[in-house]
Formats: C-alpha cells, sequence, structure tokens
C-alpha cells in the first residue's frame, strides 16, 4: 500500500477537511474515555511501584 500512496504534507493537508468532517462528539466522547481509562491505569501502575520501592506515598 505505502507503494502507492501519497504521503507528503500537501497530500495530508488536503485531507484535513475531509478527515475533520467525519470527527463526531461520540468519536471525541470514546477518545476520552480511553484517555481516561489508560491514565488511570499508569496512575494504578506508579502507586504500584511506589509502594514496592518502599517510597513515601503519604
Amino acid at each position: 500500500m505505502a507503494k502507492h500512496c501519497d504521503f507528503t504534507l500537501q497530500k495530508f493537508r488536503n485531507n484535513l477537511p475531509l478527515v475533520f468532517s467525519l470527527v463526531t462528539s461520540k468519536t471525541c466522547q470514546k477518545l476520552i474515555a480511553k484517555t481516561v481509562a489508560e491514565e488511570n491505569k499508569y496512575w494504578a501502575e506508579d502507586g504500584e511501584i511506589d509502594v514496592n520501592q518502599e517510597v513515601d506515598v503519604n
């Protein structure tokens, strides 16, 4: 596929209006929910690391 695609910045810019027209509030809600879930996962892992390394968590 890459052999036949135009990955130039100009082509990218030309495609932006079409792509942005496909973004809905539902799309944004799903992305935000995934981001929050991933952040919560990282915070939980970070807390576990602190406990395992006996870092003062208070």
